[in-house]
Order: C-alpha cells, then structure tokens, then sequence
C-alpha cells in the first residue's frame, strides 16, 4: 500500500472552507489548474524563501509516495518549506494556512488514489517559457525525495 495520508496521521483536519469534513472522493480529486496555481502562489508568499515550487513539490511528494516504506508528515513538510534534508527548519506547521495545508492533503492523496487505482499520475510542470528546461524543477523534487528515503 502507497504511503496515504489519513486523518490520524495529519496535523490537521480535511475540511471545507465551510468546516464540514470532505467526503472521500473530494480528498482524492486531484486540484485543478486554479488550485495549483493558489498553492504556488501560497508557497511563495510563506516566509520561508526556500520554499518549494507547485512543480518541485509534486515531484518531492511522489518519490516519497511511489518509494518503499514510509516518510513521516514531520520530516517531509519542513523540505516542502526549504529545509534540507536533515536540516531542522525553525518550522511551525500550525503557521501554514489551513487553505494551503488543506490543499496539500488533498495534492498528495490524488498522487496515492492515482497509483493505487492503476491510473497515470500526470507530473505537475510548470509552463514558464523562460525555464532552460522543462520538467526540471520536478526532477530536483523527485530526487530530493529519492534521498530523503534513503
């Protein structure tokens, strides 16, 4: 079984803006082109300016997902915000908006849902015509990912 995050695992509660819990198809609908672009957007507004990327962050978050074992929400989420491998990022997950952790929950388990139902997982890359190349900011990602696993 992929690494899926549930509710006991989660420092946070899978809700609506409305406070009602999300039925289980809308905590594995995979976002949509505005959602990715709110959860770039919140990224780069953080504090942390080693912040990921929306397309480095898909490809950190299925290395960890398709790799074997698991990797814990505390040791991955601080690399999402800039921490190195390792590094111990002065990092409270309770500052993240609840609209961007809550995104994040739902990005990771449409990665899960997508693998475990025999569907493609479709890379997030960006469209940024001025990037030396396409895909690169995910690579880093899933190699980020790679050696956070091992």
């Amino acid at each position: 079984m992929l690494s899926s995050i549930n509710d006991a695992e989660c420092i946070w509660l899978p809700i609506d803006s409305t406070g009602v819990d999300m039925n289980e198809s809308d905590r594995v609908a995979p976002l949509t082109r505005r959602e990715l672009d709110r959860v770039s957007r919140l990224l780069q507004s953080t504090k942390y300016d080693r912040a990921m990327n929306m397309e480095g962050m898909d490809g950190f978050f299925t290395a960890l997902i398709c790799g074997p074992g698991r990797v814990g929400f505390s040791d991955y989420l601080p690399v999402v915000f800039g921490a190195l491998p390792g590094e111990h990022l002065r990092f409270a997950a309770s500052a993240v908006p609840p609209t961007l952790r809550r995104l994040l929950y739902r990005h990771w388990n449409s990665i899960v849902h997508s693998f475990e139902s025999g569907a493609c997982h479709v890379p997030v890359v960006l469209d940024d015509i001025d990037a030396p190349l396409c895909g690169k900011a995910w690579a880093q990602g899933f190699m980020l990912g790679v050696g956070l696993r091992t």
